[in-house]
């Protein structure tokens, strides 16, 4: 969402005090911004709880607003790569308002994929008096915005993402990411694998994970994403018998591969089968990670 610093009106910082907004899963779970969302797989909706406490006398006082005229916060959810958006509102309030407005957001499965975007806007929605020119007095005008932004991996984000410096032998500062097997197993839960960043690939990092809200670098994400994909591929194979024979609990670990393996090798629509990707990949891996990629649908565009 644009800044307004250039309007005729008075307006709100975005980091104004009197506007404290906190974002989480449906579940409980807080949302760090600028961070990847963690617990969220991409075979769920995604669902977000927004509380934003406000102060309006303190926000009228400075817009210079009547106390009896009606603002409302909307909060709009977006994911640029689906181009998949969706809004809702507050209830319209006036100066004495003081308390928390909650908002929930539902994006279905398969709209969103690697950033998502929440812009938040306070709206004039009933001026009732005359004044002086630089005080907002049309409905529709925007008296703050504020955007903020979280990173989601597809499948790959149903692992927990941490930043750690990586030793020489895996990579020094040149490494960019691994994922982090050692700690789970096939019936256990997926936050115990870790994608692990590094932290001392300041290059990368700001490819993946730029600052000012600016989006990130697609080729470096598709990058990211691939690589994810290809390991669960990997640790499929290595964990073969297992994997052929079982059925799992939902929401483990091996449960969310059958997952992964049904819904990202597929031929003309049609999944070849966890037995089949497996028995291919062993006599063909390049062929197997081509059917991989037609799967995912990767752009790397820059």
């Amino acid at each position: 969402m644009a800044k307004i610093t250039l309007s005729p009106f008075k307006t709100l910082s975005a980091d104004c005090p009197a506007i404290k907004i906190h974002e989480q899963l449906d579940n409980g779970i807080s949302l760090e911004r600028n961070e990847f969302i963690k617990g969220y797989t991409c075979e769920n909706d995604l669902k977000i709880e927004i509380k934003s406490n406000i102060l309006a006398s303190a926000i009228f006082d400075q817009l210079g607003l009547g106390n009896q005229e009606l603002i409302i916060f909307i909060a709009r959810c977006r994911s640029p790569d689906t181009m998949y958006i969706v809004t809702a509102q507050s209830q319209p309030f006036n100066s004495s308002f003081v308390g928390n407005i909650e908002i929930n957001l539902c994006v279905p499965r398969g709209m969103v994929a690697n950033t998502l975007f929440i812009d938040y806007s306070l709206v004039l929605l009933a001026p009732t008096q005359n004044r002086v020119s630089n005080v907002a007095n049309r409905v529709g005008d925007i008296l703050w915005e504020f955007t903020t932004k979280f990173f989601l991996e597809g499948v790959g984000s149903m692992f927990p993402t941490s930043t750690v410096d990586f030793p020489p032998q895996d990579g020094g500062k040149l490494g960019a990411w691994k994922l982090d097997w050692s700690r789970t197993s096939l019936n256990g839960s997926p936050s115990r694998v870790r994608l692990l960043l590094n932290g001392l690939n300041k290059e990368f990092l700001k490819q993946i994970n730029p600052e000012n809200n600016i989006e990130p670098n697609q080729s470096a994400v598709d990058a990211l994403y691939y690589s994810v994909a290809c390991s669960i591929l990997e640790h499929a194979v290595r964990n073969e018998e297992e994997i052929k024979r079982s059925e799992f609990e939902p929401g483990t670990l091996g449960d969310l591969i059958l997952i992964f393996l049904n819904s990202r090798f597929q031929v003309n629509g049609i999944s070849m089968g966890k037995e089949n990707v497996i028995n291919k990949y062993k006599e063909d891996p390049e062929g197997v990670r081509a059917i991989l990629q037609s799967n995912l649908m990767l752009t790397f565009n820059n």
